[in-house]
């Protein structure tokens, strides 16, 4: 399991607020996971910090080379449940952190098979020369502007409320997210992002990007690419590829 994974904070933000872990069970199997913190200065930041930590601590808990898939999807929706409480309740405890929350996208890849989790606009893409395919649908205001016909996919890329999003960790006691799981080739490279990424960069651009550069040097090679665009935000990139 080849996993690289880079952070930045951009040149706008004071704070990086996003955050990120991987973890490898076995040669074959392995997890990453990548959260864009909302709330604040202090609150942003410690629910992605939270949620990162909480998933880390049940997947390696819960998950062994031998997880059934049925295994794999009960430990996904524990250790999102429960990064989702843990945030909300240090919320509700703390005025200062009230309304805090995260996006979060999972994947856990085995021997050819992905199962991806999202909850919010932070992306998984799968990447396979130059073709890209989007694996998760942003959970915010625009793109269900876009489901109704009400604007166009080039529309919401600069409609002022763009960053708006209707699923989070963190808002509320119970969190509702999508799993889904994919067949995937030995050569395909899969890629989570933070929106600090996707605002200034075309699905397109990060296809090629990663094509040239690989699972290594891709992370990377997309954060400069951003900051050249202005870094108007946190960017967190991680690549995975078996």
């Amino acid at each position: 399991m080849n996993v690289t994974a880079k952070t930045d904070t951009g040149l706008v933000r004071s704070q990086n607020q996003d955050a990120y872990a991987v973890g490898e069970l076995s040669p074959s199997l392995g997890w990453a996971v990548v959260c864009d913190g909302m709330g604040g200065p202090a609150g942003g930041n410690i629910a992605s910090e939270m949620a990162v930590q909480t998933v880390a601590e049940g997947l390696n808990r819960l998950l062994h080379a031998e997880s059934t898939a049925e295994e794999m999807h009960g430990a996904i929706a524990e250790v999102i449940n429960a990064a989702n409480l843990r945030i909300f309740e240090m919320g509700e405890a703390n005025s200062d952190l009230t309304g805090m929350g995260t996006t979060l996208v999972l994947c856990i890849l085995r021997e050819g098979t992905l199962t991806v989790a999202h909850a919010g606009d932070s992306r998984a893409y799968l990447i396979q020369g130059a073709d890209i395919k989007r694996l998760t649908s942003d959970h915010s205001l625009v793109q269900n502007m876009v489901e109704r016909g009400e604007i166009s996919k080039d529309e919401a890329n600069t409609h002022p409320q763009r960053n708006i999003i209707t699923r989070a960790l963190g808002v509320s006691p119970e969190v509702d997210f999508d799993l889904a799981a994919h067949d995937i080739s030995p050569e395909s490279i899969i890629l989570l992002c933070t929106d600090g990424l996707t605002n200034l960069c075309e699905d397109g651009e990060i296809a090629e990007t990663i094509a040239n550069e690989g699972a290594a040097g891709g992370p990377q090679a997309l954060i400069n690419l951003a900051i050249r665009r202005g870094g108007t935000d946190n960017i967190t990139v991680v690549a995975l590829q078996q």
